[in-house]
């Protein structure tokens, strides 16, 4: 029994060494593709950074890239007659490289609130649904006419920003009956052809939707828009 109990102990001393090792090995593996990441990444910010557009500051989203003599890149709408960065004639020299870079890299969403980066495939159905995309105000009435998405119901509620009657109704499940609109608001007579009134803004199982009610031609409309991205809005 003592040989026994004395080959236990020895075969969990074993165990708990090769497992040890395995950790340590794995470890290391984990260090090394960390270091391998990073420089990976610092090679791409250091691409990013050669062929970005010394005038706008902008990396093209598209090839070929217009390049001077001198290998200094531009992009196609800053381009001159003349390099920025070396002053010589640039001519009509396009980079290749430039180009199979840029469809190899990850590309900053273009609004400005969003802070997302995509190969320029994803890149292009991002943006179309990007939740900081540029719409237009649903009021007819507002001299701002493109507001980031994420903020167009802060944009409704300013009254210095959008129209003074715009207002937040409070909705829940008391209050079902959540707004009205006074027919004769601002002297307008209810014969009137045309009639505006402030947009109500409201939020339902968190989404938020705003309700317009107006007169056009004699007829009364009410329009209600979500205020949510496309795949949201077809739920």
């Amino acid at each position: 029994s003592l040989l026994q109990e004395t080959l236990f102990h020895e075969s969990g001393y074993m165990m708990e060494h090769e497992q040890e090792n395995e950790v340590k090995i794995l470890k290391n593996r984990i260090e090394e593709l960390e270091k391998q990441h990073k420089d990976m990444k610092d090679m791409v910010e250091k691409l990013k950074d050669k062929i970005e557009c010394p005038v706008c500051m902008e990396i093209p989203r598209k090839g070929p890239v217009p390049v001077c003599p001198n290998g200094h890149f531009v992009c196609s709408k800053c381009k001159k007659e003349t390099c920025p960065t070396c002053r010589s004639n640039m001519g009509s020299n396009k980079s290749i490289l430039a180009g199979t870079i840029i469809d190899n890299i990850e590309h900053q969403c273009k609004f400005e609130d969003c802070d997302e980066s995509f190969l320029l495939f994803d890149l292009e159905k991002h943006e179309v649904a990007c939740p900081h995309r540029n719409v237009v105000c649903p009021h007819p009435g507002c001299t701002n006419k493109k507001v980031p998405l994420s903020k167009l119901r802060s944009h409704l509620l300013d009254k210095s920003s959008c129209h003074k009657d715009n207002v937040l109704v409070q909705l829940d499940h008391k209050n079902q009956s959540c707004t009205s609109f006074d027919l004769t608001m601002n002297n307008q007579d209810l014969a009137d052809s045309y009639m505006i009134w402030g947009l109500d803004t409201f939020s339902f199982e968190a989404m938020d939707f705003v309700v317009y009610p107006h007169k056009s031609q004699g007829q009364f409309f009410f329009v209600i828009a979500m205020l949510g991205t496309e795949v949201q809005c077809s739920e």
